[in-house]
């Protein structure tokens, strides 16, 4: 009956922590989603720290934004972008001749790369490298 008790009590403390890892989680997502709409920087190290995070852990980003609960948290707002950018993209055909045009290129550029930022993508190469046959 003991080995029961602790095996209980170490499960309902793992169970305790894990909770505490989503909603910590969902937080730095909201506040990745709060940046990303004032178009602010993202420091994701940074905003771990905030929500309560080791310092260790938020040296590997990827350790919360693979988790279940950012993707969760991030996806909805990742979808509702691809949309709005594919809507601009259509709307580009008819707007050629309009100044609206150059407003679209910007919103699909910008909404591209927070697409890809909250992915979790590059948004940038660094570097191009070109083989000669």
């Amino acid at each position: 009956m003991e080995v029961f008790t602790i095996l209980f009590v170490v499960m309902s403390k793992d169970k305790k922590q894990n909770n505490k890892r989503s909603i910590q989680a969902q937080a730095v997502a909201e506040e990745v989603i709060s940046k990303v709409r004032k178009g602010k920087k993202i420091n994701l190290g940074e905003i771990m720290i905030n929500k309560g995070y080791a310092e260790s852990v938020s040296k590997t980003p990827t350790k919360v934004t693979r988790t279940k609960t950012y993707k969760e948290t991030i996806d909805p707002v990742i979808k509702a972008m691809i949309r709005e950018r594919d809507r601009a993209l259509r709307l580009m055909g008819s707007r050629v001749e309009k100044a609206q045009y150059g407003d679209l290129i910007t919103a699909a550029d910008k909404l591209t790369k927070n697409i890809q930022l909250l992915s979790g993508k590059d948004t940038e190469k660094g570097s191009v490298s070109f083989t000669w046959e």
